[in-house]
């Protein structure tokens, strides 16, 4: 799915070679979490919340040796997945919910939020409709329009009301799609 797979190597012995060059890890004693533990984990990372006690129920009674495998596969096709992850990568794009603002002239609180509203729902379509990361962080860089009609811009809209919009925006973009944070390259030639 689009968060693992960015995350994940291609060749997952490049992964199992990386944790054994961690100083100090012993990988004889490493054990696979509890039944419990893992559902409790999982359920909490894809979509925010634990499970049910009859979701707990059935899978510790779950004898199959793939369950863990189905859980993955079923959380992530499941609605919560993506309204989850929806919510927290647009927290961390455009700011916490209640908390966006364009600061353009004349925008009224109300109209933020619905521009907010409307990139939440927009994220959740994306995730739910599995739409690789490159594609979802082009349409926001490369959005022009309308806000009403391309959610996505709500990304660019964010730096409008800052005092350097354009530049504002390469930085918010280096440090949230590069990982690298460029701002003290706007007083500092190096």
């Amino acid at each position: 799915m689009l968060l693992i797979a960015l995350l994940a190597p291609q060749d997952p012995s490049a992964l199992d070679a990386a944790v054994r060059a961690v100083p100090g890890m012993d990988l004889q004693k490493l054990r696979p979490a509890e039944d419990a533990a893992f559902l409790q984990r999982l359920s909490a990372d894809l979509r925010g919340a634990g499970p049910s006690d009859a979701e707990a129920k059935a899978f510790a009674e779950d004898k199959a040796p793939d369950k863990r495998r189905r859980k993955v596969d079923e959380l992530l096709g499941s609605p919560s997945f993506a309204a989850h992850w929806g919510r927290r990568l647009s927290t961390r794009l455009i700011g916490p919910p209640g908390e966006y603002r364009i600061g353009l002239a004349g925008l009224k609180p109300e109209a933020e939020r619905a521009i907010e509203g409307r990139f939440v729902e927009w994220m959740t379509a994306q995730i739910a409709a599995d739409r690789p990361w490159t594609g979802i962080v082009r349409a926001m860089i490369e959005a022009r329009g309308e806000s009403g009609k391309l959610p996505e811009l709500a990304y660019k809209l964010g730096t409008a009301g800052r005092d350097w919009p354009t530049r504002d925006f390469a930085l918010d973009v280096s440090r949230h799609f590069v990982g690298v944070r460029l701002y003290c390259a706007t007083c500092h030639d190096h």
